[in-house]
C-alpha cells in the first residue's frame, strides 16, 4: 500500500513515520539553509514554531531544535562580529557557546544511538549530520580565534602564522561537510578561508616588493569576493548585510590602496600603457595614501617623504613586470644599492647623498625599529637634517626628511607618522573587527 507524505508517495514500512516526523527533517534543513543564507532572524524563527508547536512527549526532539536554535545564535554572533565586543562577560564568549553546543549534540547523539527505536528510526541520519555539524564548528572556533588575535592587535602579526592557520581550516573542514542541507554553509566557509588565504598571500608578497605575484593574487581575492558577493545577492531578495563580508571587502581595500603606493613608480612610469592618471589611481583608493604624504609634505614643509625596501638577499625588479619580456630582475644587489626607494616625494631622483646616513640608522637601530612601537628620530648637526624613520613591515621603512632641525615631538609630524603607519601596517583594517566600529 502506499500514502502521501509532504507531497511525496511513501510504500512499505515507511508509512508508518507520522508526517510531522519527516517534516522536521525538512524544517532543520530549512534552519541549515536560512543560515546558509544570512538569514539569521528567519532560522531563529522556524525552529521557535516547532519547539512551541511540539508535544512534551517528542522529548528528544525538542532537544534537536533547541541546539539547533544554540546554533543559530551561534552563527549570528560569528558572522556580525558581535563576539569581539570586549565588554561581553566572559562566561558569553562565542567560544564558549559553540563549546556548549557541542556537549549537547555529542549528548544526544549517544542518547539517540541508545533509543534507536520505531519512534526515532526515521531520522537514523541525523548523527552523520551531527558530526559534520561539529566538524563545522570546530572551523568556527579556529576561526573566532583568528579574528579575536586580529582584533586585539597592537602591532603587526606574523602573517605567514596567520596564513597557516586559515590553510589548517581550509584543508580539515569544508570537504567534510558532505551533507546537503549544508551545501550553502560549506560554500560560505570555502569563500571564507579562500579569500582570507588570498588575501594574507597578497600582503606578503607586497612586504617582499613581488609585483606580478601581489597583482595576480589580488585579483584572484576581488574575483572571489564578487562571486560570493554575488551569490548572496542571487539567493536573497533584500541584500543582507554580512560583517565578515564587509571587513573582507575592506581587507582588500587596504591592500588595494597598499599596492598602490608601494608599485607608484611602476604605475607612473605606464601611465600611457595603462591609460590611466596615476594620482587618479591613488584618489580610488580608500585610504589614500599618495594624497595624505602629499598633503603632510606641503603642509610641513618636509624636504622628502619616502618608502626604502630593504632587498638585502632578495632578487629586485624596480620596474615590476612586462608580459612581453617577463621581469628586468636584478639579482641580490649589494650595498647602498640593495636599500632601493620604492616610494619618494616630491617625485624625481632620491637624494642619494642621504642614503649613507639613512641606511646606517637603519641598520644601527633595527632592533629597536622592529618592535614598531615608536618612530626613530635623528638630528645631522653638521647638514642641519632631520630624520625620522618608523618600520612599516621588516622590509619597508617609511623616511620623513626636513633639512632643518626639526623637533622629535613635532605634532604635525608624530601625527601622520601614526596615521600612515597605522594604516600601511593594517592595525585600523583590524581594529574594525571590534563590534563597537561595525
Amino acid at each position: 500500500y502506499q500514502r502521501r507524505v509532504d507531497g511525496e508517495i511513501v510504500h512499505g514500512q515507511e508509512m508508518e513515520v507520522e508526517p510531522k516526523q519527516l517534516g522536521r527533517e525538512s524544517l532543520f534543513a530549512n534552519c541549515l539553509r536560512a543560515l546558509g543564507l544570512f538569514q539569521f532572524p528567519e532560522a531563529t524563527e522556524i525552529l521557535r514554531k516547532d519547539l512551541t508547536s511540539s508535544r512534551v512527549s517528542e522529548q528528544w526532539v525538542n532537544e534537536v531544535s533547541s541546539l539547533f536554535l544554540l546554533f543559530s545564535a551561534c552563527e549570528s554572533m560569528y558572522f556580525t562580529f558581535t563576539y569581539l565586543d570586549f565588554a561581553w562577560p566572559r562566561k558569553d564568549t562565542l567560544i564558549n557557546s559553540y563549546a556548549q553546543f557541542t556537549a549537547g549534540m555529542t549528548r544526544l547523539v549517544h542518547k539517540l544511538n541508545d533509543q534507536m527505536a520505531d519512534d526515532v528510526r526515521h531520522f537514523e541520519s541525523f548523527p552523520a549530520l551531527a558530526d559534520q555539524l561539529l566538524s563545522l564548528v570546530q572551523a568556527r572556533q579556529s576561526m573566532v580565534k583568528f579574528y579575536r588575535t586580529l582584533a586585539i592587535l597592537s602591532s603587526p602579526p606574523n602573517y605567514q602564522e596567520l596564513h597557516s592557520n586559515v590553510h589548517s581550516v581550509f584543508l580539515e573542514h569544508p570537504n567534510r561537510l558532505t551533507d546537503p542541507s549544508l551545501s550553502l554553509i560549506r560554500t560560505n566557509l570555502m569563500h571564507e578561508t579562500m579569500l582570507l588565504q588570498g588575501l594574507i598571500q597578497t600582503q606578503l608578497a607586497l612586504a617582499d616588493y613581488q609585483f606580478k605575484e601581489s597583482i595576480v593574487l589580488l585579483a584572484q581575492s576581488k574575483g572571489r569576493l564578487k562571486q560570493w558577493t554575488e551569490e548572496t545577492q542571487r539567493h536573497n531578495q533584500a541584500i543582507p548585510t554580512v560583517p565578515v563580508i564587509s571587513w573582507l571587502s575592506s581587507f582588500c581595500d587596504a591592500l588595494t590602496a597598499k599596492l598602490t603606493l608601494y608599485f607608484h613608480n611602476v604605475f607612473r612610469q605606464r601611465e600611457e600603457e595603462l591609460k590611466s592618471n596615476i594620482r587618479d589611481m591613488h584618489t580610488r583608493t580608500d585610504p589614500d595614501f599618495y594624497t595624505m604624504i602629499s598633503t603632510f609634505a606641503q603642509k610641513s614643509e618636509a624636504f622628502a617623504v619616502g618608502i626604502i625596501f630593504n632587498s638585502e638577499g632578495l632578487d629586485f625588479c624596480d620596474n615590476g613586470y612586462d608580459l612581453r619580456n617577463g621581469s628586468t630582475v636584478e639579482p641580490c644587489l649589494t650595498g647602498l644599492r640593495s636599500w632601493p626607494a620604492i616610494f619618494y616625494y616630491p617625485p624625481g631622483s632620491p637624494h642619494w647623498e642621504h642614503w649613507p646616513n639613512i641606511v646606517s640608522l637603519i641598520l644601527d637601530n633595527q632592533e629597536f625599529l622592529d618592535k614598531q612601537k615608536e618612530f626613530l628620530y635623528h638630528h645631522e648637526k653638521r647638514a642641519q637634517v632631520s630624520y625620522f624613520l618608523s618600520q612599516i613591515e621588516p622590509r619597508m621603512t617609511l623616511l620623513v626628511m626636513f633639512k632643518e632641525n626639526k623637533k622629535k615631538s613635532d605634532r604635525l609630524t608624530v601625527e601622520f607618522l601614526q596615521t600612515i603607519c597605522a594604516g600601511l601596517r593594517h592595525l585600523r583594517l583590524f581594529s574594525k573587527l571590534k563590534a563597537e566600529t561595525l
